[in-house]
């Protein structure tokens, strides 16, 4: 609904209820539709967002916000120190953490742009579309 708001106050919709409204929220709902329609395999690009954004939420910015906040030198801030076993245990984790997301966003990028996987969309080729 954001995304709908953010349209309808760029083309000036009035805040009532109105044909421009039932307009504009047709046509962003067409284009999602035709988006998705046009993606035959969706799972690749589940595939790359999983593999670069979940590594990067999951592991590598706990770690590493985790150091920040602790390297905090405020005077209302407590004094947190890490212990040497932490620092290193956390450094291996964010460099696991690097290394497996490179390689899952690079074969997530190679099952996208493998030319085998390359289909048309269902609105090309109707017959084509069970398949």
């Amino acid at each position: 609904m954001l995304q709908c708001k953010t349209f309808e106050e760029f083309f000036k919709v009035p805040k009532s209820f109105g044909w421009k409204r039932i307009a504009i929220r047709s046509l962003i709902m067409l284009g999602v539709v035709f988006i998705a329609q046009s993606i035959p395999r969706f799972g690749q690009i589940l595939n790359l967002i999983g593999g670069s954004l979940t590594t990067l939420t999951c592991i590598i910015f706990p770690c590493w916000f985790y150091f920040k906040l602790c390297g905090q030198q405020d005077p209302t801030w407590p004094i947190r120190n890490i212990s040497l076993y932490e620092k290193i245990f956390m450094i291996i984790i964010i460099g696991c953490g690097i290394v497996g997301g490179c390689i899952s966003t690079y074969s997530a990028v190679m099952d996208i742009v493998e030319p085998k996987s390359f289909s048309p969309p269902c609105y090309v080729n109707i017959t084509a579309a069970s398949l």
